[in-house]
């Protein structure tokens, strides 16, 4: 049980990790990027809410395995 526990504890820090990098990153294109082409994907502020919102998404889901590994 304790190998699964710290299994999921890493998971979690990887999800915290990509999705604090997802959001800052969301942010940036937010802010500075409004109104250029963003590799064919469409606006750079359109695609920066995209990872915004996935990043939050992403370290919520880590939080709540951080508390599910500590059980």
């Amino acid at each position: 049980m304790k190998n699964f526990s710290v299994s999921i504890a890493v998971l979690a820090l990887i999800l915290n990790i990509f999705g604090g990098m997802s959001a800052l990153g969301g942010v940036y294109l937010i802010a500075l990027k409004s109104g250029v082409d963003f590799f064919g994907w469409g606006d750079a502020r359109s695609v920066g809410y995209l990872l915004f919102c996935v990043g939050l998404c992403l370290v919520c889901a880590g939080i709540v395995l951080a508390k599910y590994s500590r059980k």
